[in-house]
């Protein structure tokens, strides 16, 4: 499923550092709603958004054009769980709404 890929290729972007790859992977109502400064700032409050992270992403619902998951991310310092929405962009799945709904913060 198209979509669970987007939604793990978004996480596992940010467990690696790839900030930038992950927030271009976002709709354009995301990037209106936060600037790449401000996602930037979101994961540096979470321990588990470091390398070695592991992310396991599980379907929560999926409809023609929108999926919601949610997503653990373990790592040796922290852990987090979030929530991902996907929806359909033109032709491409990319990630409209990025929530962390428990995690350690530094």
């Amino acid at each position: 499923q198209m979509s669970q890929v987007t939604a793990q290729t978004f996480l596992n972007d940010l467990t690696v550092g790839r900030i930038e790859a992950a927030y271009a992977r976002t709709t354009e109502g995301f990037q209106a709603r936060q600037t790449l400064d401000e996602f930037r700032a979101l994961l540096a409050k979470n321990r588990a958004f470091q390398k070695q992270a592991t992310v396991m992403v599980h379907p929560i619902t999926m409809t023609p054009g929108t999926a919601s998951f949610t997503a653990t991310i373990s790592a040796p310092d922290g852990a987090a769980t979030c929530t991902v929405d996907v929806i359909k962009e033109g032709e491409q799945w990319k990630v409209d709404r990025f929530i962390i709904t428990s995690g350690q913060a530094k």
